[in-house]
């Protein structure tokens, strides 16, 4: 079902035929594209209604395969009309439908470097030291994006920002 559907978004656009050459559950070993290559990732949250199991499954196109039908795309997401209201309206809702979009953020403080043996034989009550970074770092998906200072709010711990990192400028 999911390929015919895949094959029906991209008919207006390409001729497609789909066929499963193989699944990974575990997606740290799925190899799509080299470790620094730029990938679109579209998440799918699937159901089965017969057993009632949920779950998701990601449809990742590395870069450089849509880039030779980048025009081809373009061509057909925009309005390219000349009409400013339609594409005002257009990018509006396209910002409305990103912002919905969840995201795994987590702030690191900080690297400890140890031994698995160390680690292994750590007990309660243990100790690892490290150096306090000046700011820890905000990752949105894994991504530095914010370097923040870490502090309480109340009874919560809280992060405010700093600063915001741009990729590449570590």
């Amino acid at each position: 079902m999911f390929f015919r559907s895949l094959k029906e978004a991209w008919s207006p656009i390409l001729e497609i035929d789909c066929e499963q050459v193989s699944a990974e559950i575990n997606p740290q070993f799925a190899q799509i594209a080299d470790e620094n290559d730029l990938v679109v990732l579209t998440r799918f949250d699937a159901e089965a209604t017969a057993s009632g199991g949920k779950g998701f499954m990601d449809l990742v196109y590395p870069y450089a395969t849509l880039k030779p039908l980048r025009d081809l795309l373009r061509n057909r997401v925009s309005t390219s009309d000349g009409n400013e209201e339609s594409d005002k309206i257009w990018r509006e809702d396209l910002a409305v439908a990103v912002g919905d979009s969840e995201l795994d953020v987590r702030v690191m403080m900080g690297d400890i470097k140890t031994t698995l043996y160390h680690l292994q034989n750590m007990k309660e009550g243990d100790m690892l030291f490290f150096k306090k970074p000046d700011q820890a770092q905000f990752l949105a998906n894994g991504v530095p994006t914010f370097g923040v200072n870490i502090g309480t709010r109340g009874s919560n711990v809280a992060v405010r920002v700093e600063k915001q990192i741009v990729p590449g400028q570590l």
